[in-house]
């Protein structure tokens, strides 16, 4: 079973992160391809200001401060 995409998730996130669940592995895009598709999503992501008042504001701080991110370098 997997998460429901939030309502207000843009529709081209939710299929790239359902592509990524894909069972076979040679069905999932590559991290290049989903960099890709992020940069793209990103860089054509205008939300209305109306959205942006209304979204859940996360303090880094406290709610991100137990976490660590490792990030690999796929391409060596």
């Amino acid at each position: 079973l997997r998460e429901k995409p939030i309502s207000t998730t843009d529709d081209r996130f939710v299929k790239l992160y359902q592509r990524c669940w894909k069972h076979e592995p040679n069905e999932r895009p590559n991290i290049n391809q989903v960099i890709s598709e992020l940069n793209s999503i990103d860089s054509k992501n205008h939300f209305d200001s109306k959205e942006n008042e209304d979204s859940e504001i996360i303090d880094d701080e406290e709610d991100f401060s137990g976490y660590y991110v490792q990030f690999y370098d796929l391409d060596k």
